[in-house]
């Protein structure tokens, strides 16, 4: 099996609290629940994604990676942090908290 290793810094936008698919269009409906700038977790949104490899579930966390352009989901393991989607549409607000997280 290949694996590649990402190391980063980035910010938690907010937590997909639920997902499901619309029949006729394809995308793939989430809410996220936000995270303001002091760390809350605020207001719930809702985002159609595109078709994607890998299914966006709920406890996924919408991240905007320091350096990159557009926002990456990513699923928490145990011991490691897989990316879901690497570059997501935008998501109003991306307003990044405070503190950076560290991932690998």
């Amino acid at each position: 099996m290949e694996l590649a290793v990402i190391q980063s810094k980035g910010f938690i936008l907010g937590k997909v609290s639920s997902a499901r698919y619309a029949n006729q269009s394809g995308l793939q409906q989430v809410v996220v629940t936000l995270k303001d700038t002091c760390g809350n977790w605020g207001p719930k949104k809702g985002w159609a994604l595109p078709p994607s490899a890998e299914s966006v579930q709920d406890g996924d966390f919408v991240c905007l990676l320091i350096g990159a352009e557009n926002i990456t989901i990513i699923r928490p393991q145990k011991d490691h942090i897989s990316v879901i989607i690497i570059t997501a549409p935008p998501l109003q607000p991306e307003q990044p908290t405070n503190v950076p997280h560290d991932f690998l």
